[in-house]
């Protein structure tokens, strides 16, 4: 079986400044820690932060605790330039979108839209 992984995903100004408590009890309850991030169209969390300095500054703050980072929500073209390649080891999960659109094109579309799932595929 599995370990379970304390996991918080929450699209906030600083990933460490609004959620320090969640991987300071997933460290004091003994389990490993989880984040993931929101990233907009132009790979940035919603707050505007690059996704690099948002790892670095979690890294810096948890002492690396942190088993492994997520990206969610976002089409592979919307991050994958904008994640230097030495954060890809520290990946452990892609949730992403077969949709182009942003979260906001998205939120008030009344039609779903699946993108282009064949070319989703191939990435």
């Amino acid at each position: 079986m599995p370990k379970k992984v304390w996991t918080s995903r929450r699209p906030s100004p600083s990933p460490i400044q609004a959620r320090p408590s969640a991987w300071s009890n997933g460290r004091d309850l003994g389990l490993p820690f989880a984040l993931s991030f929101t990233v907009e169209t132009d790979g940035r969390l919603p707050s505007g932060q690059d996704l690099d300095s948002a790892l670095s500054e979690v890294e810096a703050a948890t002492g690396g605790y942190v088993r492994y980072y997520g990206i969610n929500c976002a089409h592979p073209e919307h991050f994958g330039e904008q994640l230097p390649s030495r954060w890809l080891n520290r990946i452990g999960m892609v949730r992403s979108n077969a949709s182009r659109r942003s979260h906001a094109e998205l939120d008030e579309a009344t039609e779903l839209d699946d993108g282009d799932p064949q070319e989703f595929a191939l990435r």
